[in-house]
């Protein structure tokens, strides 16, 4: 085989199969994206099962293990179907509070903020033109064409298909947590195909060590993402129940929004404190707007220096510079997404550098 590759011939060949798919790949990038969109579209049940696989394997191994110590036999001989069950049967309930409970209140005061956007459209002219200092800046000739696009008829309606293809997500998601139930119902099945897999690809000297860093890389996901979900659940409801206290319109919604707009470390409570700011403006004016912009800045500070560090802790171990890093560079090539995973990514990156580093100077 290495006498194969070797030959002139065969590099020859290889080398020009290179050329093919490079001049491919620059001249038809609309073909290869919708290729890797189509293979994304085949596999994301699969991608989304994986992920709730891992987030709930340990809640499922927890109850396992009780299970397996259960005096009845049928019970303790099927203690990952018991277990499974518990979970999701949690999961269910939980799923189905959230429809009950959480969902119309959001949809319903969502109705409300579009319905009011014209007036808010209005209202902002009419503020902008009535105040001398303002009017001076020649504000709303600048930003009339801005809020016209943005609270416009069209712009309504192109947020109404926004929410109907985010809608339409829901089944692959529901696909996804089925897919996951037979993920972990077949948990040490496919552990053992992946420890194959690695076992063919990676000498032996090697495979401990690759199966401990897949470990610890698992480990550092899990333990971020589960405490980034709970703290901004804990931050979402907090929102929810001091807006309704200080009479904040659209309360729901905007405590909904908080929670996940938490889910972006640094620029996302920031985000979501200027978007509620101007939204309580509009509707009950600079005063009340200044209180809710204050009482956000105590939850923010709360959440930052008490809350966070119980819940995510240095899960991740990166210094600011290089959350804001994470986000900023992630979030510019992936969007909203990119800005949630630029910080695991970035983790990650750190943690095979100072692998590689050990590794060299042993």
């Amino acid at each position: 085989m290495k006498k194969l590759f070797h030959s002139l011939w065969v590099q020859l060949l290889l080398v020009g199969v290179l050329l093919i798919l490079v001049h491919k790949v620059f001249n038809d990038q609309t073909a290869i994206s919708e290729f890797f969109q189509r293979i994304y579209t085949v596999f994301r049940p699969f991608l989304i099962g994986g992920l709730v696989a891992l987030f709930l394997s340990k809640p499922c191994s927890f109850f396992e293990k009780r299970f397996q110590r259960h005096p009845n036999s049928f019970i303790s001989h099927h203690a990952t179907g018991f277990g499974v069950g518990v979970v999701y049967g949690v999961l269910a309930v939980a799923i189905w509070l959230s429809l009950q409970v959480i969902l119309p209140g959001v949809v319903k005061n969502l109705e409300m903020l579009i319905r009011a956007l014209p007036d808010y459209y209005e209202e902002t002219m009419a503020f902008l033109s009535q105040n001398s200092w303002l009017s001076s800046l020649n504000l709303s000739e600048r930003l009339s064409p801005f809020l016209e696009q943005l609270l416009s008829a069209e712009s309504v309606s192109r947020y109404m298909e926004y929410l109907s293809r985010m809608a339409t997500s829901v089944v692959s998601v529901l696909t996804g947590i089925v897919v996951s139930v037979y993920m972990l119902l077949e948990k040490k099945m496919l552990l053992c195909a992946g420890k194959r897999l690695v076992a063919l690809t990676v000498r032996k000297t090697d495979r401990h060590k690759v199966f401990a860093h897949l470990r610890k890389l698992g480990n550092l996901f899990y333990s971020y993402f589960t405490g980034l979900g709970l703290d901004a659940l804990l931050v979402g409801t907090l929102s929810v129940i001091l807006f309704y206290a200080f009479g904040v319109p659209y309360a729901f919604l905007f405590g909904v929004f908080s929670g996940i707009c938490n889910l972006i470390p640094f620029f996302g409570p920031i985000f979501a404190a200027g978007v509620i700011f101007l939204l309580s403006f509009l509707s009950l004016g600079l005063g009340k707007a200044l209180w809710i912009l204050v009482l956000q800045i105590i939850l923010g500070q709360l959440d930052a220096n008490v809350i966070q560090p119980k819940i995510v802790g240095k899960s991740v171990g990166i210094s600011p510079f290089w959350v804001i890093f994470a986000v900023l560079v992630f979030g510019e090539l992936w969007g909203v997404a990119g800005m949630i995973l630029g910080v695991p990514i970035v983790a990650v990156a750190r943690f095979w550098f100072f692998e590689l580093e050990e590794a060299r100077y042993q």
